[in-house]
């Protein structure tokens, strides 16, 4: 039986497989594109040298010109020469703009699944609340600027973790960034800022609910008798 917990150890372990082989492949693609331009420095060469002496009417470069023959000949029969007629060298660089726009799309999916782009736990909560602030000012909330309090999260939350939670929204990023390479070389290899959608949106229905009461949110339709309460306890 496929269990949550190897399913999730699973994704982690080809998601780094996917991140290895897009290292291998860039490099790959970066040292073959290094090579095929190579091949157009001896074509310039040669053809300055060949220019020099039809100028001058002479015979100076010849050697020169025969040494580089010979090398593009070992650099055509190693595979890494390039055309340089013009209808055929727009294969190449059709082919490598291709390689190229193929890695850039490898390399979104990664950062996406990896942590949606750079959505962290720190990052998520400040939006939640900023938007919340956004349309207390908008909507006229009678609070219309609630105190901010990571803690007061935890009176509506209703599992065990908060703590943890909590110490990931206060995280700056440059802590977010060690605590996620030091995750990744443990042997768990945890993709420490993914973001699962389900708890995603159970933060954002316990820090909407609570940003929402500290602002008297009309939409909660509040009575006297409880907003009295809540005034006392602030």
């Amino acid at each position: 039986m496929v269990t949550k917990r190897y399913n999730i150890g699973a994704f982690y372990e080809f998601l780094n497989v996917r991140s290895r082989l897009w290292r291998l492949e860039f490099q790959v693609l970066v040292v073959a594109a290094c090579l095929g331009f190579g091949s157009t420095l001896i074509f310039k060469v040669r053809q300055q040298l060949v220019l020099d002496d039809a100028l001058t009417g002479t015979n100076t470069h010849e050697k020169a010109i025969e040494s580089l023959d010979t090398l593009t000949f070992w650099v055509f029969v190693s595979g890494i020469y390039k055309d340089h007629r013009a209808k055929a060298e727009d294969y190449f660089y059709l082919t490598f703009l291709l390689l190229s726009l193929g890695l850039v799309v490898e390399r979104q999916a990664i950062n996406w699944l990896t942590n949606r782009s750079g959505c962290t736990y720190n990052k998520l909560q400040k939006f939640i609340e900023l938007d919340l602030r956004k349309q207390a000012d908008s909507e006229d909330w009678p609070v219309r600027a609630p105190k901010y309090d990571i803690g007061r999260y935890a009176e509506h939350y209703f599992l065990h973790d908060f703590e943890d939670l909590k110490a990931r929204f206060q995280e700056s990023e440059k802590d977010s960034t060690g605590k996620r390479k030091e995750a990744k070389r443990s042997s768990a290899g945890e993709i420490r800022d993914f973001v699962p959608h389900n708890v995603a949106v159970r933060i954002k229905e316990f820090i909407t609910f609570s940003v929402k009461l500290a602002g008297r949110c009309p939409d909660l339709n509040i009575d006297d008798e409880t907003q009295a309460t809540l005034d006392e306890w602030d």
